[in-house]
Protein backbone atom coordinates (compact mmCIF):
# COMPACT_ATOMS: atom_id res chain seq x y z
CA UNK A 1 0.00 0.00 0.00
CA UNK A 2 1.19 3.59 -0.77
CA UNK A 3 0.13 6.48 0.94
CA UNK A 4 0.27 9.71 -0.23
CA UNK A 5 0.42 12.60 2.35
CA UNK A 6 -0.39 15.74 1.27
CA UNK A 7 1.28 19.02 3.70
CA UNK A 8 -0.19 21.31 5.79
CA UNK A 9 0.22 20.78 9.27
CA UNK A 10 3.62 19.78 9.54
CA UNK A 11 4.17 18.26 12.45
CA UNK A 12 1.51 15.75 12.21
CA UNK A 13 2.05 14.56 8.90
CA UNK A 14 5.61 13.96 9.70
CA UNK A 15 4.41 12.27 12.59
CA UNK A 16 2.38 9.93 10.72
CA UNK A 17 4.92 9.79 7.95
CA UNK A 18 7.45 8.36 10.38
CA UNK A 19 4.92 5.94 11.58
CA UNK A 20 3.58 4.57 8.53
CA UNK A 21 6.71 3.88 7.08
CA UNK A 22 7.86 1.67 10.30
CA UNK A 23 5.11 -0.08 9.70
CA UNK A 24 6.47 -0.79 5.91
CA UNK A 25 4.26 1.24 4.03
CA UNK A 26 5.83 3.12 0.99
CA UNK A 27 4.72 6.94 1.29
CA UNK A 28 4.55 10.24 -0.94
CA UNK A 29 4.91 13.37 0.35
CA UNK A 30 3.29 15.97 -2.03
CA UNK A 31 3.76 20.03 -0.73
CA UNK A 32 6.16 22.76 -1.70
CA UNK A 33 9.58 22.67 -1.15
CA UNK A 34 10.40 24.51 1.66
CA UNK A 35 12.35 24.64 5.26
CA UNK A 36 10.68 21.35 6.06
CA UNK A 37 11.83 19.08 2.78
CA UNK A 38 14.57 17.86 4.18
CA UNK A 39 13.39 16.66 7.53
CA UNK A 40 10.86 14.53 5.63
CA UNK A 41 13.34 12.93 3.13
CA UNK A 42 15.65 12.25 6.40
CA UNK A 43 12.59 9.93 7.06
CA UNK A 44 12.85 7.69 4.01
CA UNK A 45 9.78 9.18 2.28
CA UNK A 46 9.82 10.06 -0.94
CA UNK A 47 9.28 14.06 -1.67
CA UNK A 48 7.86 15.36 -4.24
CA UNK A 49 7.50 19.69 -4.81
CA UNK A 50 3.78 20.57 -5.75
CA UNK A 51 2.44 23.48 -4.74
CA UNK A 52 -1.45 24.22 -4.14
CA UNK A 53 -2.79 27.85 -4.91
CA UNK A 54 -5.54 29.22 -4.19
CA UNK A 55 -7.80 29.68 -7.68
CA UNK A 56 -11.28 30.87 -8.54
CA UNK A 57 -10.95 28.08 -11.38
CA UNK A 58 -10.22 24.60 -11.67
CA UNK A 59 -6.99 24.19 -12.72
CA UNK A 60 -6.93 21.41 -14.98
CA UNK A 61 -3.02 21.49 -15.41
CA UNK A 62 -2.46 20.88 -11.65
CA UNK A 63 -5.26 18.16 -12.00
CA UNK A 64 -3.22 16.31 -14.63
CA UNK A 65 -0.68 16.49 -13.03
CA UNK A 66 -1.30 15.45 -9.66
CA UNK A 67 -2.70 12.54 -11.71
CA UNK A 68 0.43 11.63 -13.47
CA UNK A 69 1.85 11.65 -10.29
CA UNK A 70 -0.84 9.36 -8.15
CA UNK A 71 -0.17 6.94 -11.64
CA UNK A 72 3.75 6.65 -11.57
CA UNK A 73 4.29 6.17 -7.94
CA UNK A 74 0.99 3.07 -7.85
CA UNK A 75 -0.82 5.26 -5.04
CA UNK A 76 -3.58 3.02 -3.37
CA UNK A 77 -4.52 5.67 -0.85
CA UNK A 78 -4.64 9.22 -0.62
CA UNK A 79 -3.93 11.38 2.74
CA UNK A 80 -5.22 15.19 2.64
CA UNK A 81 -3.90 17.59 5.34
CA UNK A 82 -4.52 20.65 3.62
CA UNK A 83 -8.47 21.97 2.83
CA UNK A 84 -6.40 24.54 0.09
CA UNK A 85 -5.65 21.39 -2.42
CA UNK A 86 -8.99 20.20 -2.42
CA UNK A 87 -9.58 21.81 -6.09
CA UNK A 88 -7.37 19.55 -6.92
CA UNK A 89 -7.37 16.38 -4.65
CA UNK A 90 -10.97 15.89 -5.30
CA UNK A 91 -11.39 15.74 -8.92
CA UNK A 92 -7.93 13.86 -9.20
CA UNK A 93 -9.19 11.10 -6.70
CA UNK A 94 -12.31 10.86 -8.45
CA UNK A 95 -11.08 10.25 -12.00
CA UNK A 96 -8.55 7.56 -10.43
CA UNK A 97 -10.93 6.33 -8.52
CA UNK A 98 -8.56 6.59 -5.90
CA UNK A 99 -9.84 6.65 -1.88
CA UNK A 100 -9.10 9.60 0.20
CA UNK A 101 -8.86 10.51 4.10
CA UNK A 102 -9.60 14.04 4.81
CA UNK A 103 -8.05 15.64 7.71
CA UNK A 104 -8.99 18.78 10.31
CA UNK A 105 -6.69 19.82 11.95
CA UNK A 106 -8.35 22.13 13.86
CA UNK A 107 -11.13 23.37 16.37
CA UNK A 108 -14.54 23.93 15.56
CA UNK A 109 -14.26 28.13 15.42
CA UNK A 110 -11.32 28.00 13.68
CA UNK A 111 -12.83 24.91 10.94
CA UNK A 112 -15.93 27.23 10.56
CA UNK A 113 -14.13 30.41 9.73
CA UNK A 114 -11.80 28.80 7.53
CA UNK A 115 -14.16 26.71 5.38
CA UNK A 116 -16.55 30.56 5.40
CA UNK A 117 -13.40 31.92 4.01
CA UNK A 118 -13.13 30.44 0.90
CA UNK A 119 -16.35 29.68 0.28
CA UNK A 120 -16.62 33.52 0.26
CA UNK A 121 -14.02 34.51 -1.44
CA UNK A 122 -13.47 31.16 -4.15
CA UNK A 123 -16.30 30.21 -6.17
CA UNK A 124 -15.02 26.56 -6.68
CA UNK A 125 -14.92 26.00 -3.19
CA UNK A 126 -18.14 26.91 -2.49
CA UNK A 127 -19.26 24.47 -5.16
CA UNK A 128 -16.31 21.93 -4.07
CA UNK A 129 -16.28 21.62 -0.44
CA UNK A 130 -19.65 19.73 0.33
CA UNK A 131 -18.34 17.05 -2.28
CA UNK A 132 -14.68 16.76 -1.14
CA UNK A 133 -16.15 15.95 2.37
CA UNK A 134 -19.32 13.49 1.09
CA UNK A 135 -17.12 11.40 -1.29
CA UNK A 136 -14.26 11.42 1.30
CA UNK A 137 -13.70 8.03 2.60
CA UNK A 138 -12.99 8.83 5.72
CA UNK A 139 -13.05 12.09 7.69
CA UNK A 140 -10.52 12.46 10.78
CA UNK A 141 -11.09 15.69 13.16
CA UNK A 142 -9.22 16.65 16.47
CA UNK A 143 -12.11 17.60 18.52
CA UNK A 144 -15.78 15.68 19.36
CA UNK A 145 -17.00 19.19 18.34
CA UNK A 146 -15.51 19.83 14.99
CA UNK A 147 -16.65 15.72 14.15
CA UNK A 148 -20.29 16.90 14.90
CA UNK A 149 -19.86 20.41 12.96
CA UNK A 150 -18.53 18.90 9.63
CA UNK A 151 -21.51 15.94 10.12
CA UNK A 152 -24.02 18.61 10.27
CA UNK A 153 -22.96 21.39 7.93
CA UNK A 154 -22.20 18.80 5.57
CA UNK A 155 -24.94 16.56 6.25
CA UNK A 156 -23.33 13.69 6.53
CA UNK A 157 -25.73 10.70 8.33
CA UNK A 158 -23.07 7.98 8.26
CA UNK A 159 -21.78 8.08 11.56
CA UNK A 160 -18.57 5.70 11.20
CA UNK A 161 -17.41 8.20 8.62
CA UNK A 162 -16.26 10.60 10.55
CA UNK A 163 -13.79 9.94 13.24
CA UNK A 164 -12.60 11.61 16.39
CA UNK A 165 -8.68 11.58 16.65
CA UNK A 166 -6.73 13.56 19.08
CA UNK A 167 -3.62 15.64 17.59
CA UNK A 168 -0.41 14.16 16.63
CA UNK A 169 1.41 16.83 19.30
CA UNK A 170 2.39 15.40 22.39
CA UNK A 171 1.90 19.02 25.00
CA UNK A 172 3.45 16.94 27.46
CA UNK A 173 6.92 17.95 25.49
CA UNK A 174 6.23 21.87 26.16
CA UNK A 175 4.65 22.09 29.77
CA UNK A 176 7.06 24.58 31.46
CA UNK A 177 9.17 22.63 34.36
CA UNK A 178 7.87 25.54 36.27
CA UNK A 179 5.51 28.14 36.47
CA UNK A 180 6.67 31.73 35.91
CA UNK A 181 6.10 34.44 38.42
CA UNK A 182 5.62 37.25 35.90
CA UNK A 183 4.90 37.29 32.17
CA UNK A 184 7.02 39.67 30.55
CA UNK A 185 7.21 38.72 26.94
CA UNK A 186 4.07 37.10 24.44
CA UNK A 187 5.46 36.01 20.54
CA UNK A 188 2.71 35.37 18.18
CA UNK A 189 3.99 33.24 15.03
CA UNK A 190 1.74 33.08 11.85
CA UNK A 191 1.55 33.43 8.69
CA UNK A 192 -0.26 37.24 8.29
CA UNK A 193 -2.73 36.54 5.85
CA UNK A 194 -6.53 37.13 5.84
CA UNK A 195 -7.17 33.30 6.91
CA UNK A 196 -5.29 33.52 9.77
CA UNK A 197 -5.91 37.20 10.79
CA UNK A 198 -8.84 36.62 13.23
CA UNK A 199 -6.35 34.18 15.46
CA UNK A 200 -4.16 36.48 15.10
CA UNK A 201 -6.33 39.24 16.75
CA UNK A 202 -7.71 36.95 19.35
CA UNK A 203 -4.05 37.13 20.65
CA UNK A 204 -3.22 40.80 20.59
CA UNK A 205 -6.75 40.59 22.33
CA UNK A 206 -5.71 38.58 24.76
CA UNK A 207 -2.51 40.47 25.21
CA UNK A 208 -4.06 43.65 25.80
CA UNK A 209 -6.15 42.11 28.89
CA UNK A 210 -2.60 41.10 30.11
CA UNK A 211 -1.48 44.97 29.44
CA UNK A 212 -4.07 46.45 31.99
CA UNK A 213 -3.03 44.59 34.60
CA UNK A 214 0.95 44.99 34.50
CA UNK A 215 2.45 47.73 31.66
CA UNK A 216 5.68 45.69 31.80
CA UNK A 217 4.27 43.09 29.42
CA UNK A 218 6.00 42.77 25.51
CA UNK A 219 4.12 41.45 22.24
CA UNK A 220 6.17 40.29 19.32
CA UNK A 221 4.52 39.34 16.63
CA UNK A 222 6.75 37.03 14.00
CA UNK A 223 5.17 36.94 10.71
CA UNK A 224 4.41 38.06 7.34
CA UNK A 225 1.38 38.32 4.45
CA UNK A 226 -0.47 40.32 2.85
CA UNK A 227 -2.67 41.05 5.82
CA UNK A 228 0.51 42.78 7.95
CA UNK A 229 -0.22 46.12 7.53
CA UNK A 230 -3.55 46.07 8.81
CA UNK A 231 -2.48 43.90 11.76
CA UNK A 232 0.16 46.46 12.39
CA UNK A 233 -1.98 49.26 12.51
CA UNK A 234 -4.20 47.74 15.42
CA UNK A 235 -1.13 47.97 17.48
CA UNK A 236 -0.47 51.93 17.00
Amino acid sequence: LNYFQIGGVETFVYNQTKALLKKGYNVVVLGKDDIYSDMFKKTGAKCINFEFENKNYYDYEKIEAFIKILRDNNVTEVHNNSFQSMNVVGPACLITNTPYIAYSHMSESVIEDELNFFEEHYETYKENIEMYFRFANKIMSITPKTKKFIEEKYNITDNDKVSFIRNSIDFEEFKAKRMPKEIKRIIIISRLEELKKKSVIEGIKLYEELYKKNHNIELRIAGDGSARKEIEMLRK
